[in-house]
């Protein structure tokens, strides 16, 4: 199943901790790319996180995560944190068609295939 994410783009639709809708900076959201060459790229709104990723075990995992060093506000600059934390943790993942669905137990993040939320123009 890990190879249906790769060079796959997932944005989130909900993120909710210990059960309540936790507060996003506005306009942003959560993004995970799963390239073809197997890394992923995580952003929450300002930073990027980049690493290769491991996807065994229903777990994700990132031995060595890599970021992007942009000036943004403190609000975002917490959200990339928290991201990152979330990743750190080796968060569950469960794919169900377009929908992703990433957990680590009090943290949980409600995603779907950016080709659904936003899909090509016609040629």
């Amino acid at each position: 199943m890990a190879d249906q994410l790769r060079d796959r783009t997932f944005l989130s639709t909900a993120v909710s901790e210990h059960g309540m809708p936790r507060p996003m900076p506005a306009g942003s959201r959560v993004m995970l790319w799963f390239t073809a060459d197997g890394r992923l790229v995580a952003n929450a709104g300002c930073n990027s996180i980049q690493g290769q990723v491991e996807l065994s075990g229903g777990q994700i995992w990132m031995p060595e995560m890599r970021f992007t060093m942009m000036g943004c506000g403190d609000d975002r600059l917490a959200q990339d944190q928290w991201l990152a934390s979330l990743l750190d943790a080796r968060p569950s993942w469960q794919l169900s068609g377009p929908h992703l669905r990433v957990s680590t137990g009090q943290a949980v993040i409600e995603l779907t295939d950016r080709r659904v939320l936003d899909p090509p123009e016609p040629p």
